[in-house]
């Protein structure tokens, strides 16, 4: 877990603001059907990539 808050911590500094915030399952179904779905499929998600898309 440190290993993934220091890159978490890395990669916000990198942002001039960040932001979380709660929003409801009632209000995000697209987010909540998509995470349901993840969980169904036994899918973890261990690697964090750092490298922006380009």
């Amino acid at each position: 877990m440190t290993l993934e808050w220091n890159e978490f911590i890395h990669i916000v500094s990198s942002f001039t603001e960040f932001l979380i915030s709660f929003i409801a399952r009632e209000r995000n179904v697209r987010a909540d059907l998509f995470a349901k779905g993840a969980r169904l499929q036994n899918s973890i998600f261990s690697h964090v990539n750092s490298e922006i898309p380009g």
